[in-house]
């Protein structure tokens, strides 16, 4: 832009000569004015030309602007599906972390209301136990024990039915089926309660809930362990062993193979790096 400036400048300065009563008609009977009027005219537009020519060419033409445009166009098609997905899967680690800490906050909370010192001691993972109980072996005295009401206590529960269809897959395409009775709660996200012991309480996420996609273990789908003393959860494969969960036990380098995706996900800083 300087280099067109100062040419243009140095044009104007070159017809800087040609004032405005060069452009006025000179009165008849003076042939000498009238040959300097044409003159005049003639070097002035052409100065005007020049400048105009300058300008045109100091413009982008339309190939230019036609090739630029292209390369935006591939720039975006190669980054635009990347950040793309990067957003949907920080959505779900968003989502994720909200489940998490609704599950854990609910424990505390039940700690401190019963006035005890570890979580298996609640009414709360009673009501767990026997919701499970009760829903999925119909055992009558689970069902009989005002388990509704202390989930209410803890959880926006707008529905609880039984083991889903087989809609959840693994990485490897793999069809998975939760067991266990579900809590469908206000924010869309299902808690499938599983057995428990005095150790390990078994709960299996859908963070979105099984109308939304992917249901895929490791993305929207969980495995966690509630742990009985503490109420934190620990993630574990979905082949968990229930004595010695094997996530607790690898190194941090083999999170992925061993499908401890919780673990993968809150080392990595609550991102989704797979």
């Amino acid at each position: 832009m300087k280099k067109v400036f100062n040419l243009v400048k140095n044009f104007s300065q070159h017809c800087a000569g040609f004032r405005k009563s060069a452009f006025t008609k000179p009165s008849r009977g003076t042939s000498e004015a009238r040959d300097e009027f044409q003159s005049t005219k003639m070097l002035n537009f052409r100065c005007w030309n020049e400048r105009c020519h300058l300008m045109r060419g100091a413009a982008f033409t339309l190939a230019e602007v036609l090739i630029t445009l292209g390369i935006i166009g591939v720039v975006a098609a190669l980054t635009l599906p990347t950040l793309i997905q990067n957003y949907k899967k920080q959505t779900l680690v968003n989502q994720l972390k909200k489940v998490v800490n609704t599950i854990e906050n609910a424990a505390q909370m039940a700690v401190a209301d019963d006035g005890v010192s570890s979580f298996k001691d609640t009414k709360l993972l009673s009501a767990l136990t026997n919701l499970y109980l009760c829903k999925a072996h119909g055992v009558s005295s689970s069902c009989n024990s005002g388990y509704l009401t202390v989930l209410n206590n803890y959880f926006k529960i707008i529905d609880i039915k039984g083991s889903t269809s087989s809609i959840y897959h693994d990485l490897d395409g793999n069809s998975l089926l939760p067991s266990g009775q579900t809590l469908v709660l206000t924010d869309g996200s299902e808690l499938f309660i599983s057995t428990s012991n005095s150790t390990h309480n078994y709960i299996n996420v859908d963070i979105n809930g099984e109308q939304n996609g992917p249901n895929i273990f490791g993305y929207d789908f969980f495995r966690f362990i509630l742990l009985s003393d503490t109420g934190k959860l620990s993630d574990a494969d979905y082949d968990w062993n229930a004595n010695s969960p094997e996530c607790n036990n690898i190194q941090e380098s083999d999170y992925l193979e061993n499908e401890c995706f919780y673990r993968k996900i809150v080392s990595d800083g609550w991102k989704m790096n797979y």
